[in-house]
């Protein structure tokens, strides 16, 4: 019958053989779907788990939280660099209350850099409307005229100086209990970067070219690392902040309010209880969220929290920020840029777009020299413009020219040049090289995800 044949090479040769010993090696190939997917994992999984997010002062629904943390993600994908100088940042003031508070004052529990990132990242928090935890709420954090304020890092010190009682003694445990961080999703990470590196590093010494999107990559992972570092001891996604209660917090809370807006009416018990000077309200610094619904809202969009980065840059000054400060602004955006040297060479599809790439990276690469040399410059000029009437005009005009490039031609030249990476390191992908697919001999067997 015609079915038989069919029936007998659907049956082994013999019943008494075993099937062989087989190793049959991965291949030495891949294909474009499989760099994207490499470098899309790999930077997923850098920035998700380098995104520390401070403590909101009420507790968030799942709804407003995630544009909250999509924000900063897009922030950290986009604009790594600031990530990074707000991370690096939070710990320098997180190790300078950890050391004044040793110094200063005994504590129940030793004052960590655990404690230290708390009180930083909005650990602590006034709610003046009770004394306690056991009111209602009613759901949105919310109870009758209930109100929070935020204890920012001087704010903590004063307290700790003048009224230490109000401040709760936690211990680490405490705090890491309610942090999300895992050993799982470290390990993860350091994982994926070393496998990515290890497969950079292979494909350059066999003298295999790097695709844009695997620079990129590198770029991306290298300061995200950084920034998950600078915050290894911050806890990750706490939802809900130490609450401070109480009359004594009552009068603590009215007098941070209103020594930054009217110091003449400052609260008269507050005021002898702590036995305030004008140099001691200086040193106080707040921010106040009301429950009667007129408290600016947590930032939802990447246009917020940009603003609010270009706010935070804008404000610095030459003579109460150290020269840290400065180098860092000048040091990260030549550091990211730089990783994109190694594209330099390579094949693009047209010869336009590597005079644009490589244009880009040096503009990457200088913006924050080239913003503090323009910085300082303008300044020299404004002291001759004080000094020497005659040259007011000239002075003035060039003052003008160097705040136009600070803050309006350099911070777009940057934003054009960070865009047209990310979209040329895209674009490259499907006009690659034939030895773009080969895959590095020694990097083959380490454990990833792509």
């Amino acid at each position: 019958m015609d079915g038989a044949p069919i029936t007998q090479s659907l049956q082994p040769s013999s019943s008494n053989t075993n099937p062989p010993f087989v190793w049959v090696p991965s291949s030495t190939t891949r294909g474009t779907f499989q760099i994207f997917t490499l470098c899309a994992t790999t930077t997923v999984i850098c920035i998700w788990s380098s995104v520390h997010r401070d403590i909101p002062y009420r507790r968030l629904s799942t709804f407003r939280s995630l544009p909250r943390e999509a924000a900063w993600v897009l922030v950290a994908f986009f604009f790594p660099e600031f990530l990074l100088l707000f991370a690096m940042n939070q710990t320098s003031t997180a190790r300078r209350l950890v050391k004044e508070i040793r110094i200063k004052r005994q504590r129940q529990y030793p004052f960590t850099l655990v404690h230290g990132f708390y009180a930083v990242m909005g650990g602590y928090v006034f709610d003046v409307g009770s004394s306690g935890d056991n009111e209602e709420d009613d759901g949105g954090g919310n109870n009758g005229t209930r109100a929070r304020m935020t204890i920012t890092p001087n704010g903590f010190l004063f307290l700790l100086e003048r009224d230490p009682f109000l401040i709760p003694n936690l211990s680490v445990k405490s705090i890491t209990d309610r942090s999300k961080s895992s050993n799982l999703g470290k390990a993860l990470l350091v994982l994926q970067l070393t496998w990515f590196f290890a497969n950079c590093i292979s494909r350059l010494k066999e003298r295999l070219p790097l695709t844009l999107l695997e620079v990129t990559t590198a770029a991306h992972g290298i300061i995200t690392l950084a920034s998950y570092a600078a915050w290894w001891y911050k806890p990750l996604n706490i939802d809900e902040p130490t609450l401070i209660g109480g009359e004594q917090a009552e009068e603590v809370f009215a007098l941070m309010r209103m020594a930054y807006s009217d110091r003449e009416s400052l609260p008269l018990r507050a005021v002898e209880r702590y036995g305030l000077s004008d140099t001691d309200l200086r040193r106080i610094d707040f921010h106040a969220f009301l429950s009667s619904g007129s408290e600016p809202s947590p930032p939802k969009s990447i246009a917020e929290i940009i603003h609010f980065l270009i706010e935070y840059i804008n404000d610095l000054k030459l003579s109460s920020y150290s020269s840290t400060t400065y180098s860092d602004i000048v040091i990260l955006p030549a550091v990211y840029g730089c990783m994109h040297f190694f594209g330099w060479h390579a094949q693009f599809p047209t010869p336009v777009e590597q005079k644009l790439w490589r244009i880009a990276t040096v503009a990457v690469c200088s913006s924050g020299g080239v913003s503090l040399v323009v910085f300082v410059l303008t300044g020299i000029i404004e002291s001759c413009y004080s000094r020497i009437r005659a040259i007011n005009i000239i002075a003035h005009s060039l003052t003008l020219v160097g705040v136009f490039l600070v803050t309006i031609f350099i911070p777009c030249l940057y934003l054009f040049g960070i865009l047209y990476l990310l979209v040329e390191s895209l674009r490259q992908l499907f006009y690659l090289p034939p030895k773009a697919f080969d895959i590095g001999s020694w990097s083959n067997y380490f454990p990833h995800i792509s």
